[in-house]
């Protein structure tokens, strides 16, 4: 299977990991209640975010499978180590509270097979571009964060907007 293939899973499998951390939707938000703004911990609101993040995901991974390019193609890479970082997040905030978390399940056995798969299927030069690899970790784990705040923007958006119907 292709690495633009392979892109095409990335939605299916961000959209699984969103669930079980839906799922977990209380202590996941007790983590974040320090971190967002109030009128971003509503459960619509993250049920929204949700949502539209892999929906964003598979209209990039249907683009980037169409026509790739140098361009998309760093973005894929980008926003595979991004979910690889997310996960490895999940993993040691397991750790450090001694409990699992909400997405931490997804992140071991969904996440990180899908993200070293995806990396290794690229075969990139890792070892000849040592710098490139970390401009993607820094990427990545700047990925994530703004990720979350528009896509949580973005359902408290839609929920105000909507509110007649979204109750």
């Amino acid at each position: 299977m292709s690495f633009s293939a392979l892109i095409l899973l990335f939605p299916f499998v961000l959209a699984v990991h969103n669930l079980d951390e839906f799922r977990g939707y209380a202590e996941f938000s007790s983590t974040l209640h320090r971190r967002l703004d109030s009128r971003l911990l509503d459960r619509r609101v993250f049920a929204i975010a949700a949502v539209l993040l892999p929906l964003a995901a598979a209209a990039f991974a249907i683009g980037h499978y169409v026509d790739s390019t140098p361009a998309s193609r760093f973005v894929a890479r980008t926003v595979v180590i991004a979910l690889l970082l997310n996960s490895i997040g999940h993993c040691a905030m397991s750790i450090w509270r001694r409990k699992p978390m909400p997405g931490t399940i997804t992140a071991i056995g969904i996440v990180v097979p899908y993200s070293c798969w995806t990396l290794y299927v690229d075969r990139w030069d890792v070892a000849a571009t040592a710098w490139l690899l970390l401009a993607y970790i820094a990427l990545g784990a700047i990925t994530i964060p703004v990720a979350a705040f528009l896509s949580l923007w973005a359902g408290y958006a839609i929920k105000k907007t909507c509110s007649r119907w979204i109750q």
